[in-house]
């Protein structure tokens, strides 16, 4: 159903214009329109799948979301999806991304079902070919209860559709099998499916949660898509056996390449060396022979395009020895994009003026900042209607309440609406008297309505591993401090095994199967200390660990003792149920963890005690400890008291000091940074307020420690990463935690 606020827009006389002579001469010049406004016009104009090509690749993401938000507002069923480049430019020896190749095959896979509305797409991306449609068909795969085949052959179709064996299957894109039972993760589905095999009757598909491996529901029937748009097929393999010795005749690199293809152990250079057979690979719009072309910029993306062939050649021409394509044989040329372009029907959108263009007129939204009051104002003079696109449910029905407490009729066909999507920027039509507003324009900063993926922890290691360099110390949890030198490929009992080379005190090395490597994890030092090697078998690894052990005892006990003596004197019991605590929890953009909800649930059970709060939240990186403070700092003020958050470092102070006031945005709450970051006049008018109570929540480095920084009413304390204050400042954090409520 197409949103009230388009069908006005798509009224507007030189739309109708426009799309009267896309239909009469199958092409036409849009002139004049910016920002999202340029995705929604084509939109309007043509039916069909549209083939969308902007000039830059940084922007794909951003285009991709508006243009979902938009085409829902539209009407426009259908997938639209983003065709990303497959990787970093070619000839730099780098891999393929593995989560671009799973989106270029969620593409093909859509265009082939018929449900894409809208491929996104840069040059980086259009110029790298994609396997027929003929051959990509042949490895999507449609499973179905009491079907008879082999598991072996099923599994073969896996591993030649990019599948990698990985057991427990966790993330998209992995395969195992264990006996009669082959887990398998399509890069399409939310959970893993499990299929279970009676001899060779498929007898069952499960979905399953990777967490728990119990089954969530059962399935009849499932379609298995590749996880690359660009795979080894048999007749592929077959017809590089047959060109590799003729177009390379005596390079030293043939024999050696013939052999890992015949190992499947070739990778990417086999991949990148499909364009030599004829019919394997083509352009990805041969996948989309109907679609209408919509080009942002025509100009920008011709000299786009020719750079990245530029960029190519000149990438080729420090290793002109290396077996591999050229690159007018490994890309698609230019040429060939522009003339899919300008096939019609073809949108083309710029902000030149051209002879036959129709003009749009649509600018950029203005920004309020968090005003809400002159919003209002703004929204109350305006004659045409206007929406507002809030990141999340909680956040619109905030700015809702706002408005309709200012007199504002909103709602379904009234003059303003508040809807909950994600778009990156406003724009405004003048002609048609029409304002859409983003979360970015309303607020300081948006609000993404995509929910993070957070992915299991399998191995404690991994996250370190990706960006461990040869030379970097290493904790090896048996054996101690030592070197990270690299990974060795070592073939035993027939197989080749990767290991990691950790070098010990003496020259001793200690090779760890990449199998095993979660008992071993990168060394960080809070202070930067650079620590001494250890010595294989010497015992001293052991007395390091068991003078840790004892330094733990000292550190319980001690906080034993802090904790019996804060538990002994009364402190604050806030109140836990309030409106605008709700909603603050309601805007929340993200799906609270197990665990997370869990610390939020205690943290509020300690608050809602008459009892002093003393609680540690441990977690990694992006486990969300950020908003258990938040929503305990938002319980704090809604009683009256203010809150104070001490960080290292000045520069995770700023990164909390702009996450603080992006969340507290929609609600009256002050919240002020002290750090170097601030001028002397700006810290001194801060500590004033502060002193005042008009400063609810006050962040900062060990500055807050200070003689000068008082508070009217301190009812909660927040340390970040205290392991990384100094002596003396934690001395006066005893103090500090002395004074607070909370």
């Amino acid at each position: 159903m197409t949103a009230a606020w388009v069908a006005h827009l798509a009224a507007l006389p030189a739309v109708e214009e426009a799309r009267d002579t896309l239909r009469s001469r199958g092409r036409v010049v849009l002139a004049g329109p910016s920002g999202p406004a340029r995705l929604l016009l084509p939109l309007l104009l043509a039916e069909g799948p549209l083939l969308i090509v902007i000039p830059h690749e940084r922007a794909l993401e951003a285009v991709a979301d508006d243009l979902a938000t938009l085409a829902r507002e539209a009407g426009a069923a259908g997938d639209v999806l983003a065709f990303p480049a497959p990787g970093p430019p070619p000839y730099r020896g780098l891999p393929r991304h593995p989560e671009a190749a799973l989106r270029r095959a969620h593409a093909l896979f859509a265009a082939a079902k018929g449900t894409l509305r809208a491929l996104v797409a840069s040059p980086a991306g259009l110029l790298h070919p994609t396997l027929a449609a003929r051959l990509f068909s042949t490895r999507v795969l449609t499973l179905a209860r009491g079907e008879e085949m082999t598991p072996e052959i099923l599994l073969e179709a896996f591993d030649e559709a990019g599948y990698r064996r990985e057991d427990p299957v966790s993330s998209p894109g992995q395969m195992a099998r264990r006996g009669g039972i082959l887990d398998v993760f399509p890069p399409d589905q939310e959970q893993p499916v499990r299929l279970e095999f009676l001899g060779d009757t498929l007898e069952s598909l499960r979905r399953f949660d990777p967490s728990t491996q119990r089954a969530t529901a059962a399935v009849d029937r499932l379609e298995v898509l590749p996880i690359a748009d660009l795979f080894l097929t048999r007749s592929a393999l077959e017809g590089l056996r047959e060109r590799l010795p003729a177009r390379f005749e005596g390079h030293r690199e043939v024999v050696p390449l013939l052999e890992r293809l015949e190992q499947g152990t070739a990778g990417d250079q086999a991949l990148d060396l499909l364009p030599l057979v004829p019919g394997v690979t083509v352009p990805v719009w041969e996948h989309l022979p109907a679609a209408a072309a919509v080009v942002l910029e025509p100009e920008v993306v011709d000299r786009e395009a020719e750079d990245y062939l530029a960029r190519a050649r000149a990438e080729r021409a420090r290793d002109p020895e290396a077996l591999a394509l050229e690159p007018d044989e490994l890309l698609l040329a230019p040429g060939a994009l522009r003339e899919r372009l300008v096939r019609r029907p073809a949108v083309a959108v710029q902000s030149l003026e051209e002879a036959d263009a129709v003009h749009v007129a649509a600018r950029a939204a203005p920004r309020f900042q968090g005003d809400l009051l002159r919003l209002v104002e703004d929204l109350r003079a305006r004659g045409g209607p206007s929406v507002l696109y809030l990141g999340n449910a909680g956040r619109a029905g905030r700015v809702r309440d706002v408005l309709l407490e200012g007199g504002l009729p909103v709602g379904e066909g009234a003059p303003v609406e508040v809807r909950v999507g994600a778009l990156s920027t406003g724009f405004e039509v003048p002609a048609a008297d029409l304002l859409v507003l983003a979360d970015g324009d309303v607020f300081p900063e948006e609000v993404h309505l995509h929910p993070r993926r957070r992915g299991r922890r399998a191995r404690s290691f991994l996250s370190d591993f990706r960006d461990l360099k040869a030379g970097d110390f290493v904790v090896h949890e048996e054996h101690g401090i030592g070197r990270f030198e690299g990974l060795e490929t070592i073939e035993l009992g027939g197989a080749r095994r990767e290991f990691m080379v950790l070098s010990y005190k003496g020259g001793d090395k200690l090779k760890v199967p990449v199998e095993a490597m979660e008992r071993v994890q990168k060394y960080t030092s809070a202070e930067g200390a650079r620590p001494s090697v250890d010595k294989l078998g010497s015992g001293a690894w052991e007395k390091t660990k068991r003078r840790v052990k004892k330094a733990m005892r000292d550190m319980a006990a001690e906080l034993l003792r802090l904790y019996a003596e804060r538990k002994a004197r009364p402190g604050h019991a806030f109140t836990m149920t309030s409106p605008w605590q709700r909603e603050f929890e309601e805007a929340f953009e993200y799906e609270e963890t197990p665990d997370q909800a869990a610390a939020i649930t205690e943290v509020a059970a300690d608050m809602q005690s008459p009892s002093p709060m003393d609680r540690l939240i441990c977690g990694d990186v992006g486990y969300g400890k950020t908003e258990v403070a938040m929503r305990a700092a938002m319980r704090a003020v809604l009683d009256g008291k203010q809150v104070a958050l001490l960080a290292p470092t000045t520069v995770l102070a700023f990164q909390h000091w702009k996450t603080f006031r992006k969340r507290f945005a929609p609600f009256p709450v002050d919240v002020e940074m002290l750090s170097r970051f601030r001028s002397v006049r700006e810290s001194k008018d801060v500590l004033r307020r502060n002193r005042e109570g008009a400063v609810d929540i006050l962040i900062g480095t060990h500055r807050l420690l200070s003689k000068d920084v008082a508070f009217r009413d301190l009812g909660l304390l927040v340390v970040d990463e205290e392991q990384r204050f100094g002596v003396a400042a934690k001395e006066k954090l005893k103090q500090l935690r002395k004074t607070v409520d909370c």
